[in-house]
């Protein structure tokens, strides 16, 4: 056990000398971490094309990290965004709902951070929301 605490300090005190993540840097507009968001954008303009070409939708949805929020929990969702009206993609963003929900509702697991039943519901209830507003899925009462 001792070791592989010891191991586990050693590794991760490797990976920031070789890595430098900057952990503060990542929601920094030309910051550190450009490059990174400008691989990530890419790899959702290839997603994007090949949607064309096939001629297929896609909604680009954020789901944020777990909180606390802060100003700039939104930068990702602001910089998806930019993209997905610079394509005429649709976009929802679910962080303004999760953090009016996460007052009332307990939405992220504290073990692991991914979201409960209730953050999967705050979700889809966003993405219903989209869908229906822009009629791609229609109801037909009886």
């Amino acid at each position: 056990h001792f070791v592989r605490i010891v191991l586990q300090k050693l590794t991760s005190y490797r990976m920031t000398q070789i890595y430098d993540p900057r952990l503060e840097e990542i929601y920094v507009a030309d910051g550190h971490h450009e490059d990174d968001w400008e691989k990530v954008q890419d790899e959702y303009i290839n997603i994007f094309t090949i949607a064309d070409e096939i001629g297929a939708k896609v909604l680009l949805v954020h789901i944020p990290s777990k909180g606390p929020w802060t100003e700039d929990s939104s930068y990702p969702s602001s910089r998806l965004g930019v993209l997905a009206q610079m394509y005429d993609i649709g976009f929802v963003d679910v962080l303004p709902s999760m953090q009016r929900e996460s007052l009332n509702k307990s939405l992220y697991y504290d073990i692991d951070g991914h979201t409960t039943s209730n953050g999967h519901k705050v979700i889809a209830d966003e993405i219903h929301s989209y869908l229906m507003d822009w009629e791609f899925i229609n109801i037909i009462d009886d």
